[in-house]
């Protein structure tokens, strides 16, 4: 038996459990406990596992057969039983198999191994099945996140491109920047030390307070120019001697050109102080910083020609003016009334730049012109949209 493998044995073992069933007896045979005729007899001489062998004698004739490296000899005769010697054979192998557990062990040990080999086949089989269908799962969700992603950037891009296409935007971010730097300047005291995690160097601080200086006369000059155009603007609307009243400076002016007093500059001092509340301060501190007239004048007025397209008043002389960009539309329709004579509301009127071939319409009387990009050197052409009117 030690020489046989797992399978083998399973299958002796198998053989040997069939041939212990009990089967019919048949002609001839006789149902004796040890097999034998009436004229046979059974012995046997030695018995030890493994080499044990026995020998039957059944009249005059021998029969051998191995089981292993078990030996019994033996021939029955006519009338001998040979199911009953096989089924007592059987018993005795069985009895030698259950007096060796060692071989049992064995045996069961082999099949242990071999379940276990193939459950961990199995198990790895799963194993790798679970991750790709992981890797596939993970791929599925990269592409998604990707396609998602890309949409969003297509929406956003869409929507920052109409936002650019009007023409106030450029304008409302220059003011948030303006904004929100005016009031980094603003805290920028004696009472911050530290800024974005970092402390404020003396270079820094002086840095800011002459830029919040600056921005702050800056300011001033530009509010008072635009009162200014103002009201040249309303006086060219309300008297046809505009010339006159261009040409003699005001009261703000000759204050800013420093005609006035001493007061007078106290005063405009005191007037900025409380836009800006650290003014007098740094202007102590640092000296007075203001800005040229004139370069606010060229920032914020422009010099065009108007020109009447009404047939009626089609051989009017031109008219060169310097208008303010906050000028509103509806309020160059009140001039062209002055100067034309045409009620604003059969007014059409229409802008033409240096260098472009076609005017370009100005259909909202609240728009000012700097919405409609109106610069030096343009044409203002003011036609008649009711032509049977007499106004």
């Amino acid at each position: 038996m030690k020489g046989l493998d797992t399978l083998q044995r399973r299958r002796f073992v198998k053989a040997i459990q069939d041939m212990r069933k009990p089967k019919g007896m048949s002609y001839g045979e006789s149902g004796g406990v040890t097999g034998m005729s009436t004229t046979g007899s059974f012995g046997v001489t030695t018995s030890s596992y493994g080499t044990t062998s026995l020998s039957s004698t059944f009249g005059t004739t021998g029969l051998s057969s191995t089981f292993g490296s078990t030996s019994y000899g033996g021939e029955p005769s006519g009338t001998t039983s040979r199911s009953g010697n096989v089924h007592v054979m059987c018993n005795y192998l069985l009895q030698q198999l259950e007096q060796s557990p060692a071989a049992l062990k064995a045996s069961c040990a082999d099949c242990d191994a071999e379940i276990n080999e193939k459950f961990d086949r199995i198990a790895a089989t799963v194993e790798d099945k679970r991750k790709q269908l992981l890797r596939g799962v993970d791929s599925l969700k990269q592409e998604k996140e990707s396609k998602l992603n890309e949409q969003l950037s297509s929406l956003l891009f869409f929507f920052f491109f109409f936002l650019l296409k009007k023409k106030n935007l450029y304008f409302v971010i220059i003011s948030l920047i303006k904004a929100t730097f005016f009031f980094f300047i603003l805290f920028v005291g004696n009472r911050l030390t530290v800024c974005n995690s970092s402390s404020v160097t003396v270079k820094e601080r002086n840095d800011a307070e002459l830029f919040y200086l600056k921005w702050a006369a800056a300011q001033w000059s530009k509010a008072k120019a635009e009162t200014e155009q103002q009201n040249n603007n309303n006086n060219n609307i309300s008297s046809d001697d505009s010339a006159a009243q261009e040409t003699t400076p005001t009261e703000a002016a000759k204050k800013e050109n420093g005609d006035g007093d001493g007061g007078d500059v106290d005063c405009e001092d005191d007037a900025i102080q409380r836009m800006f509340p650290r003014y007098k301060e740094l202007k102590l501190k640092w000296g007075d910083q203001k800005i040229k007239k004139t370069f606010t004048q060229n920032i914020d007025t422009v010099a065009v020609t108007i020109q009447s397209m009404d047939p009626k008043s089609i051989t009017s002389q031109l008219v060169e003016k310097n208008l303010p960009l906050s000028l509103t539309v509806g309020q160059l329709k009140m001039l062209c009334k002055r100067l034309f004579q045409l009620s604003p509301k059969y007014q059409r009127i229409m802008v033409r730049n240096s260098g472009d071939m076609f005017p370009d319409d100005m259909p909202d009387d609240m728009q000012t012109l700097t919405y409609y990009g109106v610069k030096d050197r343009a044409f203002i052409l003011m036609q008649s949209t009711d032509f049977t009117t007499t106004d």
